[in-house]
């Protein structure tokens, strides 16, 4: 599971094929109610596939009204919902150092 898009990151180099997949996510605090993950974005598919470091990096912290959005335990037995899928559904709803992820789609 991934997104796609056109990245230009910090040093103004653009990535027409940008490829981000989330590596790492944690239930910080389920009674808190607090989720952190990170997307790792790769200049494209097959560098990512074929070992190549990150291009960029996002931590995403989710809690509170968010949290029960997309992590309540009643989100998450409906049909076709985990958590994996649930950190892109977030994340396609968010602007982060100028990136507009809602225009990024998912790897077919």
């Amino acid at each position: 599971m991934a997104i796609e898009n056109q990245y230009t990151g910090p040093d103004n180099v653009t990535h027409n094929n940008a490829y981000a997949n989330i590596k790492r996510f944690a239930v910080i605090d389920m009674n808190e109610q607090v989720v952190q993950f990170y997307l790792d974005v790769y200049h494209n598919k097959a560098s990512k596939n074929g070992g190549a470091t990150k291009v960029a990096e996002f931590t995403f912290t989710i809690e509170g009204e968010d949290f029960t959005t997309y992590f309540d335990p009643s989100v998450l037995k409906t049909a076709g919902k985990n958590f994996l899928s649930q950190c892109f559904e977030f994340v396609k709803t968010q602007t982060v150092d100028g990136e507009d992820f809602s225009t990024w789609t998912d790897d077919e």
